[in-house]
Parts: C-alpha cells; structure tokens; sequence
C-alpha cells in the first residue's frame, strides 16, 4: 500500500482482535501483520484497493507465507521508520498493481526503497493497468504476474512458484509422515519401558554388584534406579528376540521343502558349528567353482526381486504419468500500438519442461525461432503488424507439445495532432498530423457549418496539407482521419482557420 497516506495509530489489541477489527477507509484485516525473525513478504499496495489487497494477501497467509502489511505498524512508532524497517528487513517485496495504485507517490517510495535495496521484486497486476513511464522503465523487466488473465488455480500456480524461486518456505507445511514416525518412535519406546517388568529376576537370582564405593548390592534388591538400568538392556535383548523369532516364521513359511534325503540348510549350519566351534572363530575363505549352470536363488531371495521389479514398474509409471505435458493456458492475440510492450505467455506442466517461441510474419511460410521462456516481451515495430507466435514445449523424454497460435495486431495512433491555424487573405495555411500503424494513410476533411457536415478537403493522402487563405474560409474546421491496412480508423482534434484582416 502506499505506505504514507495511512490512518493514524491504531489502538493496541490482541491478534483475535486485530484479526476481527474493521478499520475505517480500510477495510476488515485479515491477519496481523508478521513480526519474527522468519523470512516475509512485504506487500505494498494504494489504500483504497485495501479490500481486495486483502483477499490476495489472506491467500498467501492461508498458504503458509509470512506476511506484512502496513496495519502492522504498532501505535506510537514512525509510519516512515516502522515502513523503513520492514523493507529493510523484508525477504521478498510485493507490489499489488491496479490504475490507483500505479499513480500513488506513496507506492512509488516503496517501489524505490524496494530496488535500492535490491529486494526481489514480484509486481502482481490485479487488473489491466497503463504505467507511466518512469515506472514501466523502473519494473519493466521484474517479474510480474498478470492475475486479472489468470484462473485462480493458475494464480495461485504462479506465486507459490514465485516465492519458491526467491526462496521462501511455507511455514507449518510440515510432511505428515514426520509425526507419524515421531509417534511410533514414542510408542516403540513406550512399550520398551514396559516389557522389562515382565523379565525381571527374583532377588535371590540376582548376582551381587559392585558398588563405587565397593559395597556389594544385588540386583533385585537395589533401589528402583538399578532396576531401570537393568530394563534397558533386557528390553533390548526382548525385542530382538521377538524380531528373531518373527523372521524364521516368516523365513519358514516361505521357505521351500527340502528334497527327500537333503539335508535342510539351517540344520546344516547349526550342526556345522556345534560339530566344530572352531568355524565361527576364524571363518575360511573358499573359491566357488565355475559352473555354467544358472544361480539359484532361495524364496526370500526370488522374493525380494519380485518386490524390487513391482516397485520399479511402479515408479516407472508414476513417472509417464508425471511427464504428460499438459498446456494450462494458451497464448492469447493482443492489439497494441507502435513502441508498446507486447507480451506472450503459456503456463503448462511437466515433466522438466523447457519453452520455445516461434514466429511467422504475415507473408512467410515459415517459422522461425523467437526466443526461450514461458513469457516473451518486447517492442512492438510497424513490422510486426500481423505477426503469428506460437511456443513449442518439450520435456525431459523429447516430447513436444505445441501451443496454439497467436497474432499480433497494430493499430494505428496519432502521435501528432493538428493545432489552430491563422492567416492573411493570400496567405497559405499548413494543417498537420502524424501518425505510427501498419500502413496508415491521412485523410483531411472540412466542415464550413460548425461540423453538421464534413467534407472532403483534397484527394490526395498527406500528412500535412497546405492551401491559401481565404475570406471565405475564416470559421472553417478541419480534422484528419488516419486510416491503417488492418481497416482500423482513429481521428485527429478538430481545429479552426481563423482569417485575419
């Protein structure tokens, strides 16, 4: 908001307050403003746009970005300090664009500050606005998002993008599967806690400790601090027996019964070790003979295979399903005239999708390549009169996706209009006017009956048009219609001949 036409302070209240309180001239806040040490965003914004700056800023609250706004600002603080600060402070500045805003000092201060700082810099337009020059030439090549040509989902598309690439987090957008693994983690500990109770050792089982200072205690009779040390371990060795246990029932249902007369494999490596204990002493390394026959493979094994196989098909088709390239808005054909910014966009989604743009000018067959990007800006010449763009997107696997395709259109403008003429009888008298399009053509035309009727003044088309002074003409008005080859027409101010005696 233009941050220098502001109410004056605010009474102190809570942030249920604040949340809820209608200010006059303002609006209803949405949130209290953000004050912390986390990257914000400051929203500059005119004071009579408040109400819908406050619908767009609610959704950036909504979406987990901080937030501040000049209803921040605490009673008894300097608008310009507090202001100051802010923007000094701030991660990203925002400015909401509209015809109002885009004339207020006030957001031109900020806009200054912004740059001087070299803050990143967003320009959201909430409708359709002319800039003036100084500040076109200021944000021309910021980033900006054209919200009043946007659906709400592609809006929200955008600056969620926007605020990525500047580097803002969202905050309390935590995965959920975080918690959950925190809630087992405590659950697992609880129950570890627990089962020791059911392990413990009667007193007269218990093998005398050690003291520090030397005296010997035991373990069952010790105070009930011995006894937790005890737990911790005993619940450990529980569990793990529990997870043996669990593993060779599962390891027994899927393993395969043993040919008649062969030897099962675990009996084999139990007997082998209580037969000679000296193998789990220093285990020998041997050579596996060649062979041509194929591995094999046990259940659990084969098992694991499978499971890795079906969860590669998986990803892979997650991953086909990731790379459709789906175009979300089309490029659309704009009118302008000579010298104005022209602009083509596409939004679309994919997977690691890149832009190309290409032309085609009226009389070519061909297309020819523009530039790269989701957006295009640039001049417009009389040249580019009926030009076609279209953007061919492709993605990470070579697919291509193109565009529909979109014209641009001048229309004619004058640049230079006809002014009053005087003159003696005898004199001549030059009526002027200049105009930018594609093609144009003037076409001069008088009214001797203060503009009932108009007439044609001379049949040829020129731009300036030069005749002697008559009596007869004192009183005369003249205009110029200035015609282009798209058909378009625009008229120039009606002046007068004014004969001096």
């Amino acid at each position: 908001m233009g941050s220098f036409d502001r109410p004056g302070d605010l009474p102190v209240q809570n942030a249920k307050e604040v949340q809820s309180r209608l200010v006059p001239g303002i609006g209803r806040m949405p949130f209290p403003a953000y004050h912390g040490n986390e990257p914000y965003i400051f929203v500059s914004y005119a004071h009579r746009d408040s109400e819908r700056v406050f619908a767009e800023i609610k959704k950036f609250n909504d979406a987990g970005y901080h937030v501040w706004y000049d209803e921040g600002i605490a009673p008894g603080n300097e608008w310009t300090d507090e202001i100051a600060d802010a923007l000094a402070g701030c991660a990203v500045f925002v400015v909401m664009l509209t015809p109002t805003s885009a004339t207020r000092d006030n957001v031109q201060n900020e806009i200054n500050f912004a740059l001087d700082e070299r803050k990143p810099f967003l320009a959201i337009h909430l409708e359709e606005t002319e800039l003036k020059r100084g500040l076109k030439l200021q944000i021309g090549a910021k980033q900006a998002i054209l919200k009043y040509k946007m659906t709400e989902e592609e809006y929200a598309y955008k600056f969620t993008s926007a605020f990525t690439r500047f580097g803002l987090t969202r905050a309390g957008f935590q995965p959920v599967m975080e918690e959950t693994d925190l809630e087992e983690e405590e659950v697992e500990t609880a129950a570890a806690e627990e089962l020791p109770s059911a392990f413990d050792r009667k007193p007269a089982e218990a093998r005398p400790v050690k003291t520090a200072a030397g005296a010997e205690r035991g373990s069952g009779t010790g105070s009930g601090g011995s006894k937790k040390k005890l737990w911790i371990p005993l619940a450990a060795l529980a569990l793990l027996a529990c997870c043996l246990v669990l593993f060779l029932v599962l390891h027994g249902k899927g393993k395969e019964e043993p040919a008649p007369g062969a030897a099962d494999p675990d009996d084999v490596v139990v007997s082998n070790t209580e037969q000679d204990p000296s193998l789990t002493e220093a285990p020998q390394t041997t050579v596996p003979p060649r062979t041509t026959e194929p591995v094999q493979t046990t259940t659990a094994e084969q098992t694991t295979v499978q499971t890795t196989e079906a969860a590669t098909v998986q990803s892979t088709e997650e991953t086909t399903a990731v790379r459709e390239i789906v175009i979300r808005r089309q490029p659309v054909s704009i009118e302008c005239f000579v010298d104005d910014e022209a602009a083509f966009s596409v939004a679309a989604e994919g997977y690691e999708i890149s832009c190309k743009w290409l032309y085609k000018t009226e009389n070519s067959a061909d297309w020819q390549v523009w530039g790269e990007g989701e957006e295009i800006t640039f001049p417009v010449k009389e040249y580019h009169n009926k030009c076609r763009f279209r953007c061919e997107i492709t993605d990470g696997t070579g697919k291509t996706v193109t565009s529909e395709t979109a014209e641009l259109t001048i229309k004619p403008k004058i640049v230079l209009q006809p002014g009053n003429v005087k003159g003696k009888v005898g004199e001549d008298f030059t009526l002027t006017c200049k105009a930018t399009g594609a093609g144009v053509t003037y076409w001069w035309f008088y009214s001797n009956n203060n503009g009932e009727k108009w007439s044609r003044w001379e049949e040829e088309s020129m731009s300036s048009s030069v005749n002697p002074v008559k009596k007869v003409r004192d009183g005369y008005l003249f205009k110029c219609v200035v015609r282009d080859a798209n058909g378009y027409e625009v008229e120039s101010n009606v002046v007068m001949l004014t004969v001096i005696e």
